[in-house]
């Protein structure tokens, strides 16, 4: 059975003086790139997000050490580590940061942290087999976030990220297809303040979630 293994960190779970300490460990180009997101959080998460990545890859190639000189963008801008087998997904919203990963097997992670919103303001990037769906749905607000996070996450598992036009994928069916790819999906509960989904090329995954601080 494949497994997908998630780690998760609250922002708030760590000291800015801890992430700080990480983030002057991380290669001279990936601190420029953090500093540029002007918000704090942006760039508290993205630095969390880094760190758990690393602690990931220790626990699926625990003799070796994370070299991030590997870290190359696709030609869809999907990150990759060069020369390993290694698939990984990372998300963040408001508090929560999500990476998940799996050796030869496609994942995507996705998060959203549950606010109220008007529905219809998303109604084009939705397939409008979504849209019958939420009209007829009794709890149209909850019903779209795990048609959202799936969509979000699948398309990051199937690597094309944004660069699919979101409106095409139909998330409804167990199967979900994207461009010939076949992709599932498994909600994984952290708080009951967001939505976190994980989407893989495999039917039957084991799922194992951790939640990790830098201390």
């Amino acid at each position: 059975m494949m497994e997908v293994i998630l780690f998760y960190a609250f922002i708030s779970q760590n000291t800015p003086e801890e992430i700080d300490a990480f983030f002057y460990t991380l290669p001279e180009e990936l601190r420029f790139s953090i500093l540029q997101y002007q918000n704090q959080k942006d760039k508290q998460a993205r630095v969390l997000s880094k760190f758990l990545t690393e602690k990931l890859f220790h626990q699926f190639y625990p003799d070796y050490q994370l070299d991030w000189k590997r870290l190359k963008k696709d030609e869809n801008s999907k990150p990759y580590l060069e020369d390993y087998h290694f698939n990984f997904s990372s998300a963040h919203s408001e508090d929560l940061c999500v990476v998940c990963a799996s050796v030869n097997n496609k994942c995507g992670v996705d998060v959203e942290v549950l606010n109220p919103l008007d529905v219809s303001v998303y109604k084009d990037f939705l397939h409008s087999e979504e849209q019958d769906y939420l009209l007829k749905s009794q709890n149209s607000v909850d019903n779209f976030y795990n048609i959202w996070v799936k969509k979000e996450a699948v398309l990051k598992a199937s690597g094309l990220g944004v660069s699919k036009e979101l409106n095409e994928v139909n998330t409804l069916p167990d199967c979900i297809q994207v461009n010939g790819q076949d992709f599932f999906t498994n909600e994984v509960f952290i708080s009951e303040l967001y939505k976190v989904f994980i989407a893989s090329e495999n039917p039957s995954v084991k799922i194992s979630v951790y939640n990790i601080s830098i201390d």
